[in-house]
């Protein structure tokens, strides 16, 4: 049985985190370990409340779920810089293989990781990991540091957020180009993009793939920790990264189709 960590925050409302992932370890029949790096109080379309674990229980977590044996790590919500640099520490000395869903934002808009927290993600984090799996917006903030404007206040950001989304159009050059400055493979996901058809960008090296799937009328919460959690688990049995890709979209998908 495969044995999954999953480092991420807990969704009270079950749409999405640690709830979400856990779904989906259960509908593949493997096992989940856990450290939980926030607490949150949600409703299905708004964050109340975050309070984030204390960096060293967040370590303790981590450390008990290495010692009795895990396949791969999935990574989502972090929090903060602290708990960032806490993981990365954690991690210093495992090669398994880590999927990174780099979760800088709720769907209703909260901030969920902050402009120190997403650069210490790219220093310390990402050069480590297999894959990193962005959305549009997460790409280019993760690119091209819009995240700074996150400690300006409400109009700064909303206008970092603007300016990532008509910037992030192209998602085979943000593949390509993120790749380069994580180095790591990259997913971006085209479910926030338009048209008939969603194209997700797969950048391995110098190679791109495009993974395309019809683009589903049905909203659902957390398809981004079900998709990174699905592809860790590919990657926990031996998938090579494009099948666990092609397989994690497809689940997506055949949940999408379930709602």
């Amino acid at each position: 049985m495969r044995r999954l960590l999953i480092i991420a925050g807990s969704d009270s409302s079950g749409g999405a985190g640690l709830q979400r992932d856990l779904q989906v370890v259960s509908e593949h029949r493997a096992r989940a370990r856990s450290a939980i790096t926030a607490v949150t109080a949600q409703r299905d379309h708004s964050v109340h409340q975050v309070q984030h674990m204390p960096a060293d229980m967040v370590t303790t977590q981590i450390e008990c779920a290495l010692q009795d044996g895990v396949d791969a790590i999935k990574i989502g919500m972090l929090g903060t810089a602290a708990t960032v640099r806490a993981v990365s520490a954690a991690l210093l000395d495992v090669t398994l293989p880590i999927v990174i869903d780099p979760v800088l934002m709720s769907s209703s808009g909260a901030l969920l990781l902050d402009g120190e927290g997403q650069d210490e993600l790219m220093r310390l984090l990402a050069p480590r990991c297999a894959l990193l799996t962005p959305n549009l917006m997460e790409a280019h903030r993760l690119l091209c540091g819009d995240a700074k404007g996150d400690q300006k206040g409400d109009a700064a950001n909303d206008a970092a957020n603007d300016a990532a989304s008509d910037a992030a159009g192209d998602a085979q050059t943000l593949a390509a180009r993120l790749a380069r400055r994580a180095g790591c493979s990259v997913l971006v996901k085209g479910g926030h993009d338009s048209g008939p058809i969603a194209i997700d960008w797969l950048a391995e090296g110098d190679s791109l793939t495009a993974l395309e799937g019809p683009r589903l009328a049905s909203q659902m919460r957390g398809t981004g920790c079900a998709l990174s959690t699905a592809i860790a688990l590919g990657l926990a049995e031996g998938q090579p990264m494009i099948a666990a890709c092609r397989a994690g979209k497809d689940y997506v998908a055949q949940l999408l189709r379930s709602q």
